[in-house]
């Protein structure tokens, strides 16, 4: 500890590795999930691959893709150790990024709406819960223009 720190009366920020944070704030269901994630090239930083070794500090940028969505969270808290559910949703801010249809034309953007609908039904589909929703049926029929 630090005289600053003494005198500060600040707790000192732990070192938390990416692939640990990313478990804790329940991104990744295990650390082993996250390092693999991490290693394929799904996890980035600064625009680059991250490493699973990289100590994280509040206010990073990360890039997460999982399946057809990109997240882009932002390090709020970190905590060495699993937490609550409710308290690993307050150690970052996630920002979904959604294409831009306003270039399109009306075709091309429903075929884009169409393709989202089909990721999330083959998303399910993968998770073992089988066949798509209700919801996205209709979201195909309304895409199919049924």
């Amino acid at each position: 500890m630090t005289d600053r720190e003494r005198t500060s009366g600040e707790k000192p920020q732990p070192e938390v590795r990416l692939d640990k944070w990313l478990q804790v704030a329940r991104i990744y269901k295990t650390r082993t999930q996250s390092g693999e994630a991490i290693t394929a090239g799904h996890v980035k930083m600064d625009g680059a691959n991250a490493k699973a070794s990289r100590i994280l500090k509040a206010g990073d940028q990360i890039e997460v893709r999982k399946g057809s969505r990109r997240l882009y969270l932002t390090v709020l808290a970190l905590e060495p150790k699993p937490v609550a559910k409710e308290k690993a949703r307050e150690l970052y801010s996630v920002r979904e990024e959604h294409e831009n249809l306003d270039g399109l034309s009306p075709e091309q953007q429903q075929y884009v709406k169409l393709m989202r609908s089909m990721d999330r039904a083959q998303e399910a589909s993968r998770k073992g819960q089988g066949r798509p929703t209700k919801r996205d049926r209709r979201d195909i029929d309304r895409a199919k223009g049924r």
